[in-house]
């Protein structure tokens, strides 16, 4: 047996320890902050005829004379974000722009199960303004063609987030289960359709006003705060040039 003959013989009977050569890249942290591209104010109407689409503000609460008010919130996170990156954090950030009272009342962010439209509408204050096509309302998911499932809007009852909102300056709602909505929808596990935000609506007299995404000014305008990680590819030798070595 000659030595070439040899050298390969003894690589095939007996195991050799061989280290590939393996570059791995720590993932990639990134934050990035996402307008709100719609929004709306459910208004509490029997046939679905207040809406606020084009408004400049967004209501919580019920009023004084007992009408309540929700909020719908919808961020692009889909086109906003990365395919395949890992959220590890969400917030999201409104202004309150004006209180009925000062006390401190749980707000809550709902995951909504079915898309909604902004029509025209303006309100020039916290009663609505007549719904518009395609307005979301107490009734409609698009007035006045389709509609909610439930009066009030079709959201999950568990709270994905929960906050205190008294007087005025920013809310903000952040947990585990907010961020895991974003990631569900950016995967593709759960469609998107934003949040719809409830105030206290048993007590008269706790209406909350934020500033929409047309308000004049942008800086107050609702924000989704989104930190996630985008994984880098790991490359090695191939064995094909390991095996050329001998």
């Amino acid at each position: 047996m000659n030595i070439r003959n040899s050298i390969a013989y003894a690589f095939r009977a007996a195991p050799i320890a061989i280290t590939l050569a393996v570059a791995v890249m720590p993932a990639a942290a990134a934050t990035v902050k996402l307008p709100c591209v719609r929004d709306n104010t459910l208004f509490f109407s029997v046939d679905g005829s207040l809406s606020n689409g084009a408004g400049g503000d967004l209501f919580t609460g019920t009023n004084n004379q007992g009408s309540a008010r929700r909020t719908l919130v919808f961020f692009d996170v889909v086109n906003a974000l990365p395919p395949g990156a890992t959220v590890t954090s969400a917030t999201l950030t409104l202004l309150v722009t004006n209180a009925s009272d000062a006390t401190a009342r749980n707000h809550t962010a709902h995951r909504a199960l079915a898309d909604w439209g902004e029509g025209s509408s303006i309100s020039a204050g916290g009663g609505g303004a007549a719904s518009t096509t395609n307005d979301a309302t107490w009734i409609h998911t698009f007035f006045d063609s389709q509609t909610w499932s439930i009066p009030g809007g079709d959201f999950v009852v568990s709270p994905s987030a929960t906050t205190l909102v008294a007087g005025t300056g920013p809310a903000s709602w952040s947990s585990a289960s907010l961020t895991a909505d974003v990631a569900a929808w950016l995967s593709g596990a759960q469609p998107e359709y934003g949040w719809v935000i409830q105030g206290d609506e048993l007590n008269s007299g706790t209406a909350r006003r934020f500033a929409s995404r047309e308000a004049t000014d942008d800086t107050t305008r609702p924000v989704l705060e989104v930190e996630f990680e985008t994984g880098m590819p790991t490359s090695q030798d191939s064995w094909s040039h390991v095996k050329a070595l001998y």
